[in-house]
């Protein structure tokens, strides 16, 4: 399930927060510039998920015009995204 914006800008100070509330970290720059860099690195993150399950729907479509027998698209879907961003370092 994809996160909102304010559920991601949410989880992002909340992590900050418990970060420096305990002493882990030291901001170099603004909160508010760190706040911003964190929802962008997961935003990007969504990003590249997406383009990833886009290039796993065509890979189906070519499967299922091969195929003579019926197979369970969203069975095959979950593995071909397992396997394919395992091999590509994503980490879902």
């Amino acid at each position: 399930m994809k996160m909102t914006q304010n559920h991601i800008e949410s989880l992002v100070r909340r992590v900050l927060l418990e970060l420096e509330k305990k002493k882990l970290v030291t901001f170099n720059k603004t909160k508010e510039a760190v706040l911003n860099r964190g929802k962008e690195i997961i935003n990007a993150d969504y990003e590249r998920e997406a383009v990833l399950e886009q290039e796993i729907m065509r890979m189906l479509d070519d499967i299922e015009k091969q195929q003579t027998d019926q197979f369970e698209r969203h069975r095959m879907f979950k593995m071909l995204k397992k396997k394919v961003a395992e091999e590509r370092g994503i980490i879902l």
